[in-house]
């Protein structure tokens, strides 16, 4: 889907978009509304938090998202309901339900008493369109604080919080391992494997970060390095297997063997062109996971007011 045709769309909606959480956000038909991508990044779901008094509850919002045929389902967190937009064979078409459903919506709402609130406490006064940490919520100043106070002491915290390269090393390796063996299993199936390569990547790269405290770009560099080092190691273990599965004596002539194919790798065409392949396979795996690793290090110490919510009680924007 074209996010670009969604903010055309929901700006004449009077909503906003907010790039550093990817959401749309706004206050349509006197209800403060949120548009995200859902969990499977499929679909996309309006996110209110509401209330007539109390919590709003499965039953109530179901009945809800009933009426309108192009929401599919209703999910209840706490003061937070998620109406996951119907997805429709072509974006034109998508994005008329995505209209319909900003629209119709409020009104739904709004008829069966529901209200805007802020989604921690509950209350209706002074509500603002936050960002906090990666994501945008509707609270009310006072919770705001809280929240804002929060991400100060975390960015503290985090800056404070030094990078231990050596256990980073180690988690790498560890990471790596899997990779190597999710490389070495699914090339015994005659496969170079963009998955595994995936694999490798990602697993190594998390591995730096879990076990290191931090990714900086020392860390991103050292587990490129040691990604590279296992994806060499895996393509020698996986010709090896492979060899003893033709023919089991060949177990006897191992230690002759694994300098044979080292070499072979980077001496034989065909050899050079599937490890490349692979190569290029867990930079497609790594490269994502560091961005997004690096990414959320940002968004997690960040916190800030985008828009308050317009208290008019009219359906018409």
């Amino acid at each position: 889907m074209n996010k670009t045709k969604i903010t055309e769309l929901l700006k004449a909606k009077g909503m906003e978009y907010d790039e550093n959480s990817d959401t749309w956000y706004g206050t349509v038909s006197g209800l403060g509304m949120r548009l995200v991508e859902s969990i499977d990044s499929k679909n996309y779901d309006i996110v209110v938090s509401v209330t007539n008094g109390s919590l709003p509850d499965k039953q109530s919002m179901n009945e809800i998202a009933s009426k309108e045929s192009t929401i599919t389902r209703a999910t209840v967190r706490q003061y937070n309901v998620s109406f996951t937009v119907k997805r429709s064979f072509t974006d034109k078409a998508f994005l008329e339900n995505i209209e319909t459903a900003i629209s119709d919506l409020p009104v739904l709402l709004k008829n069966a008493g529901w209200n805007d609130c802020c989604e921690v406490s509950g209350r209706r006064d002074n509500l603002v369109f936050c960002m906090v940490g990666g994501e945008v919520l509707l609270l009310c100043d006072e919770e705001y604080g809280k929240a804002e106070s929060t991400i100060k002491n975390r960015s503290y915290s985090k800056s404070e919080k030094s990078e231990n390269v050596i256990t980073g090393i180690v988690g790498a390796l560890l990471g790596s391992f899997i990779g190597l063996i999710a490389i070495v299993l699914i090339g015994q199936l005659g496969y170079v494997s963009i998955f595994a390569g995936i694999i490798m990547g990602v697993c190594t790269v998390k591995g730096y970060a879990l076990l290191g405290g931090k990714l900086s770009k020392k860390g991103a560099l050292l587990s490129v390095l040691i990604m590279f080092a296992m994806t060499y190691a895996a393509a020698i273990l996986d010709t090896c297997v492979y060899i003893i599965r033709q023919d089991s004596k060949a177990m006897a002539y191992l230690e002759e063997l694994i300098p044979l194919i080292a070499k072979a790798i980077f001496t034989d065409s065909n050899s050079m062109i599937e490890f490349i392949k692979l190569l290029a396979f867990t930079l497609i795996g790594a490269i994502p996971a560091m961005v997004g690793i690096f990414r959320g290090e940002k968004l997690s110490v960040m916190a800030y007011k985008l828009k308050e919510v317009r208290q008019d009680d009219g359906y018409g924007f």
